[in-house]
């Protein structure tokens, strides 16, 4: 099991100020619970994460992670914006400097990375457009994460918003018979080899 370390909406359900060190005291805490590894294997950080120390030891935040064996994961993308000529439907940034991220996250004790890509599916969604280019950019993040020692976690974020009449009279089962692996299979193949 690997956990998401996400503060932001846990602090803010709680009604603590979203801030440094309310984010670092509510991530040491979860970090050194007791026996941890008994219960999960890997943690997708933040680079904030990664590189914050403990206030209390002056460590790195994540030691207690390490000793016990948890595996240091790292979110590498740097959010999505607009597809301009699209129904609303977005790209992943981040691809410039991701080979000298990478270096600097598995120096840092990381060894896997998420990307967060978004298809939207509705009535008139995705476009060919929007399939091609987040497979051309999960390819690419997947390519560089392995030339730099990171294993990709490679997982677009499918988002359906169909109408109860479409999902039944089947337009999402057609999409993904139509769309299906074969555009990252293929770019994957393009890149990695």
């Amino acid at each position: 099991m690997f956990v998401r370390c996400c503060a932001v909406v846990v602090l803010g359900g709680v009604q603590v100020a979203n801030n440094h060190d309310n984010r670092v005291e509510y991530r040491r805490l979860l970090f050194t619970t007791p026996n941890l590894a008994q219960h999960i294997s890997g943690v997708i950080l933040f680079e904030e994460t990664l590189f914050d120390k403990d206030p209390a030891t002056g460590q790195l935040l994540v030691k207690p992670l390490v000793d016990a064996g948890i595996l240091l994961g790292i979110k590498v993308d740097q959010g999505t914006k607009h597809l301009p000529g699209t129904d609303n439907e977005t790209y992943t940034q981040g691809l410039t400097d991701l080979d000298v991220r990478c270096k600097k996250y598995y120096a840092a004790g990381c060894r896997f990375a998420k990307w967060r890509a978004v298809l939207r599916i509705s009535e008139s969604t995705p476009s060919p457009l929007s399939i091609q280019e987040t497979a051309q950019t999960l390819a690419k993040y997947a390519a560089i994460c392995q030339a730099n020692g990171l294993v990709p976690i490679v997982e677009p974020e499918v988002r359906r918003q169909l109408s109860r009449h479409a999902q039944k009279g089947g337009r999402l089962g057609k999409f993904l018979a139509r769309s299906g692996p074969m555009p990252i299979c293929s770019l994957c193949a393009a890149f990695c080899s």
